[in-house]
């Protein structure tokens, strides 16, 4: 049961409708319980100190791809690799989706963002990629969403896998904290056959769809495949005309702008998505604003809360709002502006004045994952350590070259093996409160089966023993 926390002093901040107002907030079993002005706290309540900061609503990003924004850090490959080597969505095992998914959350959290929409598509591992994207979001505490992008690029058998994945989440369906979509895209790289296979999926389960799409020609197959329906979201890398933006309204489907690619005015009717880029979805509304891309400030406020309104529909509960009874998705901001901060000026702060440096406290649930800028559920050093392991495999794969500034570039091949991940041993997963924290050992080796393509000079197999790694929590089959 999550304690029970009030926040004394506050300037609380909502996005639909924006207002700004000035209050006390009392949180318990997750919910906002009472919102006024000197609440008197009871002895069993934790009081903190907000006066002078800002409480937002948790942020949503609606379409994020942790699997290649892990990526964004790496540095570039040499010339003579360009082209000869998988892209990083294509290079992941296990073990390095695992590092991926955890590194986003983090991010995340950090960035003031509460809910994340991922969309996903490595064919190298496609066996278990959902069931790794909602153990992590559980064990963090992150809420949110994953879809696979099933497409036709790995033939028959990785179409075949793609959509028994996909129809394992989708008869799971979801809880509270996490759901699955069914997934597709890049919509150009599958046929008529695919589409109507999902479509058929998100039927049978009344399972809403996370589809990427390059252009407008893309909405359209959607719209004529009937994959589609309420709560669905599309992510486009290019301009959409208003009358197929209006087309998706019309059957409940959200279109998602993404930073530089939606077209001038895109907030006006979308959501917004991080896509490849850092989880950091008020840089993105300014990288969109600055470039002409998103529109007016006001309309990219809105956008943000129509956002927290598809989560809401989501998830079952309400969000992006502190009305009693509302989930405790909340940031606080130690924002302290050098103008004027009101309603009429709202949009302005948002958009140019606050930044994920001004995150000090994150709470999803009523928990506070986030606590004065410190992650309180994982070990973050250990974790970073790991993903630094992950980020040396991954380079291994996408060239032969010394990962730069490094002078041990390999590991010790006699080291043992060592299973990433523990089991939840004897942890239902339909209990996601009960998800223990994870502890990653900080100083054993990730030993992962690589293929180096060198070009001209052929590919060389790497290729060490390798450990076994179970399913965290596994998916129970369709009924």
């Amino acid at each position: 049961m999550a304690p029970r926390i009030l926040f004394k002093g506050a300037t609380l901040v909502t996005f639909a409708p924006p207002t700004v107002e000035h209050a006390d907030v009392l949180v318990a079993d997750g919910r906002i319980v009472r919102k006024g002005w000197r609440l008197p706290p009871t002895p069993d309540t934790e009081i903190i100190d907000v006066r002078g900061r800002v409480i937002i609503p948790g942020l949503v990003d609606a379409h994020v791809r942790p699997a290649e924004s892990f990526g964004a850090t790496i540095p570039a490959r040499p010339a003579d690799h360009l082209g000869s080597a998988p892209d990083i969505d294509h290079a992941h095992s296990d073990e390095t989706l695992l590092c991926a998914l955890f590194a986003h959350c983090v991010d995340s959290l950090r960035c003031g963002v509460t809910t994340s929409a991922a969309w996903h598509h490595t064919p190298s591992c496609v066996t278990g990629s959902l069931a790794r994207h909602r153990d992590v979001f559980l064990s963090v505490g992150l809420r949110g969403t994953a879809a696979y992008g099933t497409n036709d690029l790995g033939g028959p058998t990785g179409v075949a896998t793609a959509l028994a994945e996909t129809r394992d989440g989708a008869a799971w369906g979801g809880g509270f904290r996490f759901r699955y979509f069914a997934g597709a895209g890049p919509v150009d790289t599958a046929t008529d056959a695919t589409l109507a296979a999902i479509a058929e999926i998100g039927s049978r389960y009344d399972t809403p769809v996370h589809v990427r799409v390059r252009d407008g020609a893309g909405i359209t197959r959607l719209l004529g495949a009937g994959l589609l329906k309420s709560g669905s979201l599309v992510a486009c890398d290019g301009p959409v005309p208003t009358d197929l933006a209006a087309a998706l309204t019309a059957v409940g489907a959200h279109l998602v702008a993404l930073p530089g690619a939606s077209g001038a005015g895109a907030f006006e009717h979308s959501l917004i998505g991080t896509g490849a880029g850092r989880p950091d979805v008020l840089e993105a509304v300014r990288t969109a604003l600055v470039h002409g891309h998103g529109g007016t400030q006001e309309q990219a406020i809105e956008a943000l809360g129509r956002a927290q309104s598809w989560a809401s529909s989501v998830f079952g509960v309400e969000l992006g709002s502190f009305t009693p009874g509302a989930a405790a998705d909340l940031v606080v901001l130690d924002y302290r502006p050098s103008t004027p901060f009101n309603e009429k000026t709202l949009a302005g702060h948002i958009i140019h004045g606050v930044g994920s440096q001004h995150v000090q406290h994150v709470m999803v649930d009523g928990k506070l994952l986030v606590r004065d800028r410190q992650l309180t559920r994982l070990d973050t050093r250990n974790l970073m350590r790991q993903v630094q392991r992950a980020a040396l495999d991954i380079w291994a794969k996408l060239t032969t070259a010394p990962y730069p500034g490094l002078d041990h570039q390999f590991r010790d091949e006699n080291a043992p093996a060592q299973e990433f991940a523990e089991a939840f041993a004897g942890v239902s997963w339909r209990d996601e409160d009960s998800l223990p924290m994870e502890r990653l050992a900080p100083n054993e080796p990730l030993r992962v089966p690589a293929t180096i393509r060198g070009g001209d000079h052929g590919d060389v197999e790497h290729a060490p023993e390798m450990p076994v790694v179970r399913r965290l929590l596994p998916i129970p089959p369709a009924p």
